[in-house]
């Protein structure tokens, strides 16, 4: 994070821009669930990025997937 006053000029836009649009909830699927007692060890060889996985491992694949979307463009 960056101070305003440190921003580069010509990357800051014109005007205000609204962000966060979108309500913070997340959105609840009753259908995923955790298949198997070794879910972690699915995140920790990251087979998320599997079909299979990410339906077996669905909650513990789910908290990876948010935890790294959250980290996008916090440089």
């Amino acid at each position: 994070m960056t101070p305003s006053a440190k921003c580069e000029s010509q990357l800051k836009p014109e005007e205000k821009e609204t962000c966060n649009t979108q309500d913070c909830v997340p959105e609840i699927d009753e259908n995923c669930k955790d298949k198997y007692y070794n879910c972690n060890v699915v995140v920790q060889a990251r087979l998320c990025v599997y079909t299979y996985y990410k339906t077996a491992c669905c909650v513990s694949c789910l908290r990876v997937a948010n935890r790294q979307s959250g980290f996008l463009g916090r440089r």
